[in-house]
């Protein structure tokens, strides 16, 4: 039985990735007009609640407006045998420094027992939300959080490869390997959830990874990989290719909205790609939302929770 696999590439031209800016979160939910345009809630209900939270992910699975939750999926030192093995954060030091004495050893790397670390409040979020529930969720967590609601899971493999170290990470000794996101994978399995995942990264090698091991499965289920892009240089320099090299090549893309074009969704959707969007909190989310739903964009990443009815 043949896999069929979505690929989306995030693209931006803003010098960091940070979903939490224009439209920040990941939801995916419809909305009204020629498309339907779905909602990812990024980090869960980033805007409201701490991102990467229990709380978060809770709170974006129960909206009906909400299709899919995303989280940033990392490893601790903790055993593989345990839940806090794999765990949810967007850094590899999620860690509030001033709740800890362990300032300079409370990172994911020196996690080595679950009991130690796991009550750490986590740094405070952007957003003037409640400090309630702000520690360390097991990626297991969320993805119950997901399939309480059958929301998709949408999965950042976050940690780079030894291959795929990203720009501005400098721990090159701790890093995923191709046994860590088969580990992944199999949680996901485990859980039911495979036909209701998207991974994405922006580690090329990683992807490459979900895709191989995945096709050694059977039955093969439908399978969602996204290849996230700081920028069109990052991912030529990543994957040797342009955005609409990137489309030929079966890829779905998802781009800043600063270099979101209807050219770009035309040519996605004549080759039978799908587009999504994301931008900065300068930018009005309701009319933007309003100008790429008329473009015909697929997604729209966003930590707000979508007004329309």
């Amino acid at each position: 039985m043949k896999r069929i696999y979505s690929i989306i590439a995030i693209s931006s031209s803003l010098g960091v990735f940070t979903f939490g800016s224009i439209i920040g979160a990941s939801i995916y939910c419809t909305l009204p007009g020629k498309n339907n345009t779905r909602f990812i809630a990024h980090r869960g209900l980033s805007s409201q609640y701490m991102q990467n939270t229990l709380k978060a992910f809770e709170a974006a699975s129960g909206k009906n407006q909400i299709w899919g939750i995303e989280t940033d999926v990392w490893k601790t030192n903790v055993a593989d045998t345990n839940d806090y093995h794999f765990i949810c954060s967007h850094d590899a030091n999620p860690f509030w420094e001033d709740a800890t004495d362990m300032q300079d050893t409370a990172t994911l790397k020196n996690w080595t027992t679950a009991d130690e670390t796991r009550e750490i409040p986590m740094s405070h979020s952007s957003y003037k939300v409640p400090d309630e529930g702000r520690v360390v969720p097991t990626f297991k967590s969320y993805l119950e959080a997901c399939r309480f609601e059958n929301k998709r899971a949408v999965i950042e493999l976050k940690q780079p490869s030894q291959t795929g170290i990203v720009e501005g990470y400098t721990d090159t000794d701790w890093y995923f390997d191709e046994d860590d996101i088969n580990a992944i994978i199999d949680l996901v399995d485990d859980m039911g959830m495979l036909n209701q995942a998207t991974f994405i990264s922006f580690d090329h090698q990683e992807l490459q990874w979900v895709k191989d091991y995945m096709d050694a499965k059977d039955p093969t289920p439908v399978v969602h990989l996204q290849q996230l892009v700081m920028n069109e240089k990052q991912l030529k320099d990543i994957s040797g290719l342009d955005i609409k090299g990137c489309i030929d090549a079966g890829y779905d893309v998802s781009l800043a909205a600063d270099i979101c074009n209807s050219s770009i969704v035309k040519y996605a959707h004549n080759h039978g790609r799908e587009v999504g969007v994301w931008g900065n909190s300068s930018v009005d989310y309701p009319t933007l939302w309003d100008v790429f739903k008329n473009m015909g964009i697929d997604f729209i990443t966003s930590d707000w929770l979508p007004n329309y009815n």
